[in-house]
């Protein structure tokens, strides 16, 4: 144990009798300290338990040591609260020791000096109270049931303190400093309801107080040159850095949780909230709609951010889906129309800056699924294709078959499309960002098209796609490639078309700069081939589309081009043929690339990715030539490097994928090789483990049965050792 060390940290932080500098220094330290010693206690064995590794230093904090620190932590970050450095140091220390002992030990203490700062009415005090109970509001934000029940007691008790802190700050809401608090307070009560809340909170007029100070920031006007329409990345970074934009944005994140979350009866947990959900249901749906449309009404000369915008078209969408104000909705179709939509859709000046100048980042955003929960684009296709699948019932209750909305958007849509393609004949340059934009949105409502309107696809191709294949503009010819893969479900009737468009996506993949386009022509030409007549056309130019996806591969690490490279595979295993071994080869190439790249990287992400598309398509060329004993010879000495690699037990997070291979080895090929006799005792051994794993589990898991390492894979080994014994 280290005597005094901690409460010595936590005095000099916030004595200012020190240089700035010593007070930082002795804070960062502090922080470092609690953070890795204070899991410690007395009980030496206990200790040892909380140990990672068997070297990890123990150094136990004495139990007066950190009673010192439970009882003056808030008072140092009272007095440190003006220095955001210091302060940010002294908050993790809270959030440590309250995520270790909030409940079992601290609450107690932590709420009294809390009440205490929150009666002094002293602004220093008020404002460490308020994010030090930030601090413990985002421990217990993804909590329930009887693990909230303690932060649920706490939020009762501060809940009158925190709406008298809004009343007063709203009066000053226009001074940063005032905004800075209310947002935090507003974070709190955030956190404090994402999975449920105490029963105060959602009482109906202590929510309505709540609800109200939401609205109303909101609706609050801002400055000037807080609302200057910009396209400029550097100022719209700012803008949304700005505490005004940050506590709007927060608010609407508000109602857009409290309505998915509580706008629904039906699909309640806790029938405890129903009354809840029916005074959401009742009141508030209506008036997050309307705020919503006075946002959006802004949206048009005004700036608004981006991530707003993006919930207020998640917000309408869940509203049409659970036939919520549809009505309301349906008569200003209209105007969402004809003055949001496309001025909504269309690119960011920051992504088409980014195609041109970083087209890898460009490319691996359009793929990235995370991307696209607040993004604005998304989220208008997403309101386009909810709006144009909403069906109404009959009078006896049942849907109608076609969709009310769909021709009325797929018009509109059309129509600007001509109204684009007009302005270009009349020698005018209308921002190709909305053509691309509404190709996009078209794109995303792919499905109904095919089914409500299957007729106009091949016209709409005609005569507003196939120019843009060889458009100036990269972004068109992409948007053009994307537009047919969209439509992989539509079988073309009109050949001549379906060959053309062939055509231009084998130029453009033979002959494009631009990685974007390409990447796109190489995800979409497997697609063609599902119509009739296009593999012949396709046949002569298999060694070449090879070629251009295993450089495409090796370029822009995408699960979707490997893909794109197996359909080829099985659509022309005839011409493959000749190709196999040498595909093989640069598979296996790719494959160790990969894997030595992603050494010591903790987020793997899309490489692991298109790790497991390169090993499918090597099952693949295994498959289509395992019966051929010239190429599969060449084949098998080639993958085993990989199997091998595949069934040790430090890379068991690929044995799937090896076990599918060493399974179609086995049990289709027409004998078994030596070499693939020896993955039999390596899946043994994989299986039950050597006698350091048996020691190392016994040391890791004292007291539990030893089931072997491939017990979790026994239905996969089974049928493997079942075909090596009848071979």
């Amino acid at each position: 144990m280290i005597a005094n060390f901690s409460p010595l940290l936590l005095n000099i932080s916030c004595n200012t009798q020190f240089a700035f500098e010593t007070q930082l220094n002795a804070s960062i330290q502090l922080k470092n300290f609690v953070s890795q010693y204070w899991k410690f206690g007395t009980n030496e064995s206990v200790n040892k338990s909380l140990c990672f590794e068997d070297n990890e230093k123990i150094l136990a904090i004495p139990p007066e040591d950190k009673q010192f620190i439970r009882a003056n932590i808030l008072d140092a970050l009272a007095c440190c609260i003006k220095s955001e450095k210091l302060s940010k140091q002294l908050n993790q220390v809270i959030y440590k020791i309250g995520k270790l002992e909030f409940s079992s030990i601290w609450k107690d203490i932590f709420l009294t000096k809390i009440v205490e700062f929150f009666k002094s009415m002293e602004e220093s005090k008020i404002y460490a109270g308020v994010i030090a109970f930030f601090q413990i509001s985002k421990i217990y934000e993804f909590e329930s049931g009887d693990y909230k029940v303690d932060y649920n007691t706490a939020i009762d008790l501060l809940n009158p303190y925190l709406i008298s802190f809004l009343n007063n700050l709203y009066t000053n809401l226009g001074n940063s400093h005032a905004a800075f608090i209310y947002y935090k307070i507003l974070k709190i009560f955030f956190k404090s309801i994402q999975l449920g809340a105490s029963k105060q909170l959602f009482q109906e007029k202590n929510f309505e107080t709540w609800n109200t100070f939401i609205i109303a920031a909101i609706r609050f006007p801002l400055s000037p040159e807080l609302l200057q329409k910009t396209e400029k990345t550097e100022e719209i970074k700012l803008l949304n850095k700005n505490i005004f934009w940050k506590l709007k944005k927060l608010c609407f994140q508000l109602i857009y949780r409290i309505y998915h979350k509580y706008g629904n009866s039906e699909n309640l947990e806790n029938e405890s909230l129903k009354p809840f959900c029916l005074l959401i249901n009742s009141i508030y749906i209506r008036v997050y709609y309307e705020v919503s449309l006075e946002v959006m009404g802004i949206s048009k000369l005004q700036y608004v951010s981006e991530f707003i915008m993006c919930i207020i078209y998640k917000l309408i969408s869940h509203m049409i889906t659970r036939n919520h104000m549809v009505a309301e909705i349906e008569s200003q179709l209209e105007i969402i129309l004809k003055d949001y939509l496309v001025q909504n859709v269309m690119m960011t000046l920051q992504d088409f800056d980014l195609w041109k100048e970083d087209p890898k980042t460009y490319i691996m955003k359009q793929f990235d699924i995370t991307e696209s929960y607040y993004n604005l684009r998304y989220s208008v296709c997403q309101f386009v294709k909810t709006i144009c699948s909403y069906k109404k019932k009959n009078e006896k209750g049942k849907y109608i078959k076609k969709p009310v909305y769909f021709d009325v958007v797929y018009k509109y849509l059309i129509s600007i499309l001509e109204i684009y393609d007009s302005q270009v004949l009349s020698g005018n340059s209308p921002d190709v960002r909305i053509k691309e934009g509404v190709l996009y949105i078209i794109q995303s409502i792919a499905n109904n098209v095919i089914v409500q309107s299957s007729d106009s696809i091949e016209k709409l191709i005609e005569v507003f796609v196939m120019k843009e294949f060889d458009s100036t503009y990269g972004i068109l010819r992409e948007r053009a490639c994307s537009f047919i893969e969209s439509f992989e479900e539509f079988k073309f009737t009109n050949s001549l078309l379906l060959q053309e468009i062939t055509k231009k996506i084998c130029f453009i993949l033979d002959n494009e700069t631009g990685l974007p386009v390409k990447v796109m022509a190489a995800i979409s030409a497997p697609v063609l081939l599902k119509n009739d007549g296009i593999k012949e056309l396709l046949n002569d130019h298999v060694p070449k589309l090879l070629e251009i996806y295993l450089n495409l591969i090796n370029t822009i690490d995408l699960e979707e081009i490997l893909e794109g490279l197996e359909a080829i595979i099985s659509r022309f295993n005839h011409r493959v043929k000749d190709y196999a071994v040498a595909l093989t080869v640069e598979l296996v190439k790719i494959f160790n690339r990969l894997i030595k790249e992603e050494e010591g990287d903790e987020d793997k992400g899309e490489k692991a990715l298109v790790e497991d598309g390169v090993l499918r398509t090597l099952l693949k060329i295994i498959e289509l030539f395992v019966n051929d004993e010239a190429i599969f010879q060449k084949i098998e000495e080639i993958v085993d490097p990989i199997i091998t690699w595949g069934l040790n037990v430090e890379n068991l997070d690929k044995i799937d994928d090896i076990f599918d291979i060493i399974d179609v080895i086995v049990r289709k090929g027409n004998k078994i090789s030596p070499k693939s006799w020896n993955y039999f005792t390596e899946i043994i051994s994989t299986a039950a483990g050597s006698d350091e794993d048996l020691k190392q589990f016994h040391k890791d898991h004292p007291g539990v049965e030893y089931e072997g390492l491939g017990f979790d894979n026994i239905s996969d080994i089974i049928p493997i050792l079942c075909n090596y014994v009848t071979k």
